[in-house]
């Protein structure tokens, strides 16, 4: 896992990170990076997600919102099949799954996790990893749930964020009934009126705070100039080969940049596909 707590820019490259077994889920596999900023405790988690033909994740919610982008293969959540350019918004409190492996192949997604409009805290990295640890020491994790040698089986990550806290779980009220699906291709692809080469689709606005969900294509020679965003945004690179900061960028990427910080120049060297999220 690649963790940074400092608020500056940063870009990771996933073909840096090493797969490994997400520690409460079945099946799945993750390359992991956390954003975030230690002073004020505030957290992204984003991850280049795999879930083999025997993935297996119980009907579940969160206490924090989630984007999903899948990239390869499909994927099935509860009675829903996820193809690859479908974005969805699996918000805060709405209960979604159970996830199973689908077609007996693997499933290549982008997912993001952060806070949700309530405000509920979303813990590190480290503290995620140091909670399993303990947890491991007082019982299993196996099918996406938690069983205590003492006391009754939970979901997975509820568990991890018990342990965080010392408190009950407590969900948001849910604002949703279900997931939000949406279909990229069939939105439009809007030119930037001061580059052509560059091209917008708007996914979605959601809540006071976000996210916000754009998925733009750059040709050669496209450059997304710096800026100063208002709120966190990461900006993953789907696929393409690109430059920022005057470093290289090429296969699947993730570039934070917090509130309030100048962000670098981003100029495509292939035709690059990108997911931004602004929120918070």
């Amino acid at each position: 896992m690649f963790i940074t707590e400092q608020p500056a820019p940063a870009v990771v490259r996933a073909n840096e990170i090493p797969w490994e077994k997400l520690p409460a889920r079945e099946g799945i596999f993750t390359k992991s990076m956390t954003f975030g900023d230690a002073t004020t405790r505030r957290y992204l988690y984003a991850q280049v997600g795999k879930t083999g033909p025997y993935a297996a994740s119980p009907r579940h919610k969160h206490t924090f919102d989630q984007l999903r982008y899948f990239i390869e293969g499909d994927a099935k959540y509860g009675n829903t099949i996820y193809h690859p350019g479908d974005c969805v918004y699996f918000p805060e409190g709405v209960p979604y799954g159970p996830q199973v492996g689908y077609n007996d192949a693997d499933s290549i997604q982008i997912v993001l996790q952060f806070p949700g409009p309530s405000g509920i805290y979303y813990p590190s990295g480290d503290e995620q990893a140091a909670a399993k640890r303990a947890l491991d020491a007082a019982g299993e994790f196996r099918d996406g749930v938690y069983f205590p040698r003492a006391g009754k089986p939970r979901d997975g990550f509820e568990a991890l964020l018990e342990q965080i806290t010392g408190a009950p779980v407590a969900y948001a009220a849910p604002r949703y009934d279900a997931p939000i699906r949406m279909r990229t291709a069939a939105y439009a692809a809007i030119p930037d009126p001061h580059d052509p080469r560059i091209v917008r689709r708007q996914l979605a606005r959601f809540n006071e705070c976000g996210p916000d969900v754009v998925v733009a294509t750059l040709q050669p020679g496209a450059t997304m100039e710096p800026d100063v965003p208002a709120a966190d945004r990461l900006t993953v690179l789907i696929s393409g080969d690109a430059a920022s900061g005057g470093a290289a960028i090429e296969g699947i990427a993730c570039l934070h940049v917090p509130r309030g910080t100048a962000s670098e120049a981003f100029v495509a060297r292939t035709e690059c596909t990108l997911l931004i999220v602004t929120f918070g």
